[in-house]
This record gives C-alpha cells, sequence and structure tokens, in this order.
C-alpha cells in the first residue's frame, strides 16, 4: 500500500536535521528539465511559475546554480518541504518505526523529480505538475506541452513496481491523497488499468517481446524500469486506487477547503504511521481533528471523512516540535547510504 501526496510551494534546507539515503528514481529526467528551464529567460520562467518578482528572482538564482547530482547539497524530501500538509504529518518528532513506515508507504509526486521516497535527496525546486513546459521528448517518445505528457505512465509505473516489490504485508493499493493537480499525473493509468485489469490484491509482471511499446493493458514484454524507458506497466493485476477526501457538510453537500483538507491529509499519514495501518478499510477508525468516516458519502474506493465544529488547521505537530528537539532515535534513523567509491565518512544527522 503507498499514500500519494501533493509536494509544497515553499522548501528548506533539511540537511542539519536527517541525512538522505538514495537518489531520486527519476533523476536523469530531473536533469532533462533543469536543463530546460535555464534555456528559458528570466521573464519566461517567472510566466511558467507564476510566481511574485521576488520568487522569481529567488528561483531562478536556483536554477542557474542547482545541482540535483552534489550529493553535499542534498536534504531528504519528507523534510524539505515545508508546507500545512507537512507541518501537520511533522515527520521530525517520529519515532524510528514511524519513519522507516513512512519510507515505505509514502510517495511524494513532484513536477521536477517525478516520485519521492522520504529520504531521497532532494535539492530545493519550482516547477509546479502544472506548469506548461515544453520538452522535445516526453514520455512516449513525441514532443510533449506539458509535464504530464512528459511523465506520461512513469509515476504510475513506478508506485506499481514499488507495491509490487512489497511483497503481501499490507493491501495492494494506491491511497490518493494529493491534490488534483497532482492526481492527475497517476490516476488515468490508473483507472485505465484497472478497467482492463481488475484489482485482486496482488501484481505480477506479465511476459511482453523486447521492443514492444509499452501502453495501459498491454501485455507480453518485461516491465520498463524507471530510468530504462517511459511506458506503462503491464500486469496481471492493477492496485486498488483508493481517494481520501476530508471536508465538512455545508447546506446538505459535501465540501473541501484547500487549508483544512492540506491539514487533515498531513494528519492521516501520521496517524497511519503511529498506528502501522495497512489494510485501507482500518482507514475508518481515523477521528483525529474531529473527522469522522462517512459512510453514507462513501464508496468503495472514495473514503469521505467530515468533520464536526471547527476543523483542523494548526499544525498538530507544531507544538510537539517547540516542546522539545527530535529525539536521538529518530535523528539516527536515516545515516546517509554510502556509495561506491565514496570515501568521505557517513553524515550523521546532528
Amino acid at each position: 500500500m503507498l499514500f500519494i501526496i501533493s509536494p509544497a510551494k515553499k522548501m528548506v534546507d533539511a540537511s542539519d536535521s536527517f541525512a538522505w539515503r538514495d537518489l531520486p528514481r527519476f533523476l536523469s529526467q530531473a536533469c532533462e528539465l533543469l536543463e530546460a528551464m535555464r534555456g528559458k529567460s528570466y521573464d519566461e520562467l517567472k510566466s511558467l511559475w507564476a510566481c511574485s518578482d521576488a520568487l522569481a528572482s529567488l528561483n531562478y538564482d536556483r536554477v542557474q546554480r542547482m545541482d540535483p547530482c552534489d550529493d553535499r547539497l542534498l536534504t531528504p524530501a519528507a523534510f524539505s518541504y515545508e508546507g500545512i500538509q507537512y507541518q501537520n504529518m511533522a515527520p521530525h518528532v517520529m519515532t524510528v518505526e514511524q519513519l522507516e513506515y513512512l519510507q515505505n508507504h509514502l510517495r511524494i509526486l513532484s513536477g521536477f523529480y517525478g516520485v519521492l521516497r522520504p529520504f531521497d535527496g532532494v535539492t530545493p525546486y519550482r516547477l509546479e505538475m502544472q506548469a506548461k513546459l515544453a520538452m522535445p521528448s516526453g514520455a512516449n517518445g513525441v514532443p510533449a506541452r506539458n509535464l504530464y505528457e512528459f511523465w506520461g505512465s512513469c509515476l504510475y509505473d513506478a508506485l506499481c513496481e514499488d507495491i509490487a516489490a512489497s511483497g503481501r504485508e499490507s493491501d495492494c493499493a494506491i491511497v490518493n491523497l494529493a491534490s488534483v493537480e497532482y492526481a492527475k499525473a497517476v490516476e488515468p493509468y490508473a483507472k485505465a488499468t484497472l478497467a482492463a485489469h481488475p484489482a485482486s490484491g496482488s501484481i505480477e509482471k506479465a511476459p511482453l517481446a523486447t521492443g514492444t511499446p509499452l501502453s495501459v493493458g498491454a501485455a507480453g514484454g518485461e516491465v520498463l524500469k524507471p530510468e530504462a524507458g517511459r511506458g506503462s506497466a503491464a500486469m496481471a493485476a492493477a492496485p486498488r486506487y483508493v481517494t481520501c477526501l476530508f471536508g465538512s457538510m455545508k447546506s446538505g453537500k459535501f465540501t473541501q477547503r484547500s487549508t483544512e483538507a492540506k491539514a487533515a491529509r498531513g494528519t492521516f499519514v501520521r496517524w497511519c504511521a503511529e498506528n502501522n495501518v495497512r489494510h485501507v478499510s482500518d482507514f475508518q477508525h481515523f477521528d483525529i481533528g474531529g473527522y469522522q468516516y462517512n459512510e453514507a458519502l462513501s464508496s468503495e474506493d472514495t473514503f469521505v471523512f467530515t468533520h464536526q465544529g471547527r476543523p483542523l488547521r494548526c499544525p498538530m505537530g507544531a507544538a510537539i516540535v517547540r516542546l522539545g528537539s527530535v529525539s536521538g532515535a529518530a535523528q539516527e534513523a536515516s545515516p546517509r547510504k554510502a556509495r561506491s567509491g565514496d570515501s568521505r565518512r557517513l553524515r550523521r544527522p546532528i
């Protein structure tokens, strides 16, 4: 079971708190995107980012200086984003076991990096999934008009690979906690594959003739590795695709407010980590921040949670962080993985 969440626009350097473990799986694609941005003028990038002059200046400078491959400048993804969702998830105060749960069950969708594990090493960037950045070659080997076409089914394929590799310790499911903008990079492929291969709780590779282009629902050939090619993973059974919604009832209608939904998503991930949740059916027990599972509004693949009274807004983890520093146990949770030929000592969190 994998949860997918959106990144946050605001990023910080978290290298002084935790060490990163691995490089992002789509690092070569991120470098392609970086080169494309470097080929644009300041005004073109400001328009692409749709931001203020101050933010455009900051990020233009980042584009010129950043090196996604320089391990001295990388910080773990889950600690680098500083939005409401991440503040409520509060990974800084999680135990070793809870951080391992995140590493095994959480994936962050990114317009720049594609898909990230919590401890993948990243550098601050700005590139939203909806950005209309044209690329000379996209997922299907033809020019891409935007990032959705650039990534194609790569992100969905990567999620399927990770679920297949995780074995049967939890449900075979992708749990969507992302915004609409980011879910669009995965959901169409998930639903198309489910239509062709109904979920049965397991993923199996189906052999394809070598060199056969992969497409959603294709049969035959080996599943392409993320770095080797960009096609949809062929499988005998697709993972279940579940969406969780957090909101309230207003005039008899269910409504979601952005800020409250972000806070609830982060809190939900934290609750799952604290309780070692491995089955979708256990989501019904979530009751933090005044939220309750609303059976009447829910369906088999949509879990709706509504709150009574004042909704959750401020970060739940903020008060905990103010009470003290990160525990020694949590600090030791993620020493950096040494790569072949790296003679430097492992960086340990301070």
